[in-house]
């Protein structure tokens, strides 16, 4: 019990000296470099390019949505990844050199951060017609990466109860899709459970509390969840997701974004045309060296709830018929 206690305090204050030593970089998306050098944008314009022009040629999605609602929600939730991922990795490492093990405990945070603001941009930025209840169920989303994720960040599968199988289509993608996108397993599974963290949102899924994980056998992802600190940084990332990223910054993965997230506007709505986008994105990113591992796994946290998010309110606009 004692040891338990130690843990927790420790771990407590690690988080605490680590929000008042750069309560800042929560809201700052700045990065050491000048991207007006870095290959990885010429690379990457040159691919946008490319991609304009067969513009003409791209399927269109449904026509429920206007394109600019789909996209601005697709976006939103795409940063809300991408944003909640690095502030989780810079959180999570300085937590974890308190306790001998900063990438672990990183890559934890990373990926609860990357979930979170994924799941909390996508709720809120939804058109009111597209979703039910209210979009303030913040707390909904804390408690449900509680019953769903596992110790090892993988899905929980026995705690899902779907409604009726038509709520598949809104939380699987089909595999030829997934495999033009070229995401690995890791950010792919975080955007499945951004999924179906939304079904349960929607009421198509209830999650089975009986058979969470022990929070005796889980400490550190109830302690993550649990700390007021974190969570708050996940529902300002939240939030600032839902502005639109400045074509203008310094930041070279914040130029990525807001590059991915032009082309988007302009090629296409469907979300086989994303997982394409994704794709070609992924040739240059995973073979670039002006980006850290960390760097790209956020990039492709947000790429791959992008693609998800896209495949989600595809489906929920067909299943309410609006």
């Amino acid at each position: 019990m004692k040891k338990k206690s130690t843990f927790a305090m420790f771990c407590s204050i690690a988080i605490t000296c680590f929000l008042l030593s750069c309560s800042n970089e929560i809201n700052i998306e700045k990065e050491n470099g000048k991207i007006q050098k870095a290959k990885v944008i010429t690379d990457l314009e040159k691919v946008n390019q490319e991609l304009l022009s067969t513009v003409n040629t791209v399927s269109r999605g449904p026509h429920r949505w206007s394109k600019k609602e789909k996209l601005e929600v697709v976006c939103a939730d795409l940063a809300g990844a991408w944003k909640g991922g690095k502030m989780g990795l810079r959180f999570g490492s300085k937590v974890g050199l308190g306790i001998g093990s900063p990438h672990l405990v990183g890559c934890g945070f990373a990926a609860l951060g990357a979930l979170i603001g994924g799941a909390w941009s996508s709720w809120k930025k939804a058109p009111t017609r597209a979703s039910i209840n209210n979009y303030d169920d913040f707390e909904k989303i804390q408690d449900a990466c509680k019953i769903l994720v596992t110790k090892d960040f993988f899905i929980n599968e026995n705690t899902i109860i779907l409604k009726n199988e038509d709520v598949n289509k809104k939380i699987n993608i089909a595999s030829e899709i997934v495999r033009k996108s070229r995401l690995d397993e890791k950010s792919l599974r975080i955007a499945k459970m951004h999924n179906i963290i939304l079904s349960t949102l929607d009421g198509s899924i209830t999650l089975d509390r009986e058979k969470q994980s022990n929070p005796e056998e889980d400490k550190l992802k109830y302690l993550i969840l649990n700390s007021k600190e974190f969570i708050d940084s996940c529902k300002v990332v939240g939030f600032e997701a839902q502005q639109k990223l400045s074509n203008t910054s310094n930041d070279i993965t914040t130029k990525i974004i807001s590059l991915f997230n032009n082309i988007v506007e302009e090629y296409g709505t469907k979300t086989d045309d994303i997982a394409f986008i994704i794709g070609k994105y992924m040739e240059v990113i995973e073979n670039t060296t002006e980006l850290t591992n960390g760097q790209k796994q956020n990039i492709k946290y947000g790429l791959a709830t992008g693609l998800y998010s896209s495949n989600y309110w595809e489906n929920r606009y067909n299943e309410r018929g609006k």
